[in-house]
């Protein structure tokens, strides 16, 4: 059953209705006065499919957030859940289960009661409530924490509990607004791994604010990285990452080295640039540029860390090679990161080195940097010219 045909004001909570609703975002916008903090926002999510909202603090994120939720009203444009307007709705009447950053526990209420809050506001009490929230209890672990307050409980435990909350009354749409920011580093990971789960089992349709690139990347199916109140790309976290349309996905995506290159020819298979390794031969599928762009077009070339490698052996596989002199290097157990500034150029590269038994580089040190132009991808250059 959809969404569709639904009488006009009818909740979006329709316990029949299959799990994973689609939400449809368009050209909305948020005004705060004179302030814009949402600009046209379009945003198609699949049923069932996990979204990532990825930016800076400020870049809109939780403002498309929380319209999508209810609790803000847009300036304009439109919003849809499971087929329906759901644009004048007051948030109550979605049907959207949500988790906060601060996770918003009731602090009188034992874990059992902040639970319950939402099937007693709907008008489920007695055995179905009890069996409920016995059944998200059980599975995220919270059974011998029921008689508790929240003040008794650690981070992770009250995030589990606001988890509990969002989804005891059976949503089609779970909203998580930064719900890992509060944990330390080694909870994250775990939690990460535990909310991908649920998502599995469950089958809801899931948006996720994030400023985190890693929780990006490791949980979504596709993500949405936001900047200035824009939604500037959305892609599943392999292409954006590996294939990056723009210097700036590439830099907010995980670590990226960005060189100036110029066009110097142009066939059906790809594209000759110059570069701080001389000129390198692009495949087609890696150049972001205009479809007019030909030979003097400027652009940058994105190389990530781990595709830089430090030659120890003399030339002879033909890769491209440049001299640099190692200005930092920092030891991370699994890796060491360099960085180093290519004499030529005076440019700076940042590289990985993830060999065991390679050999270390201390500072001042010269190394011979190689570049495989598979990885290169070739991005516009900013307008300015820098």
């Amino acid at each position: 059953m959809s969404f569709a045909g639904s009488a006009p004001g009818r909740a979006v909570t329709d316990p029949t209705l299959s799990r994973g609703a689609p939400v449809e975002v368009s050209e909305l916008r948020k005004l705060y006065g004179s302030v814009v903090a949402l600009q046209a926002a379009t945003l198609s999510v699949r049923r069932g499919e996990f979204v990532s909202l990825l930016g800076a603090s400020g870049s809109g994120k939780s403002t498309l957030l929380k319209l999508i939720a209810g609790l803000e009203r847009a300036t304009s444009g439109s919003i849809r859940l499971g087929g329906v307007d759901a644009t004048g709705l007051p948030s109550e009447r979605r049907g959207i289960g949500m988790v906060f950053q601060d996770y918003a526990l009731f602090p009188t209420m034992t874990v059992e009661a902040n639970i319950a809050f939402p099937l007693r506001m709907r008008g489920v009490r007695g055995d179905e409530a009890k069996s409920r929230i016995a059944r998200v209890a059980e599975m995220l672990r919270l059974e011998p924490l029921l008689a508790r307050k929240p003040s008794q409980l650690s981070g992770g435990q009250q995030q589990r509990v606001a988890i509990a909350r969002a989804i005891v009354f059976d949503p089609q749409i779970l909203l998580l607004d930064e719900p890992l920011s509060a944990l330390d580093k080694n909870l994250r990971e775990q939690t990460k791994g535990e909310i991908k789960a649920l998502h599995q089992r469950l089958g809801l349709t899931i948006v996720y604010v994030t400023h985190d690139q890693s929780e990006a990347l490791a949980m979504s199916d596709r993500v949405a990285v936001m900047d200035h109140g824009r939604i500037v790309d959305v892609d599943t976290p392999q292409a954006l990452y590996a294939r990056p349309r723009s210097g700036f996905i590439a830099q907010f995506l995980g670590q990226a080295n960005l060189l100036p290159v110029t066009v110097l020819d142009r066939s059906g298979s790809g594209y000759t640039v110059e570069s701080v390794w001389g000129p390198l031969s692009i495949r087609a599928e890696n150049v972001a540029l205009e479809p007019s762009a030909g030979p003097g077009a400027r652009g940058l070339a994105v190389l990530r860390p781990e595709h830089l490698r430090i030659a120890d052996e003399p030339a002879g596989d033909g890769r491209p090679r440049v001299r640099a002199t190692v200005a930092q290097a920092l030891y991370n157990g699994c890796e060491t990161i360099y960085r180093a500034t290519c004499e030529a150029s005076q440019l700076s590269l940042a590289l990985k080195e993830t060999r065991p038994g390679s050999r270390s580089y201390a500072i001042g040190e010269h190394m011979q940097v190689e570049v495989d132009p598979a990885h290169v991808v070739v991005v516009p250059a900013p307008r300015d010219g820098t």
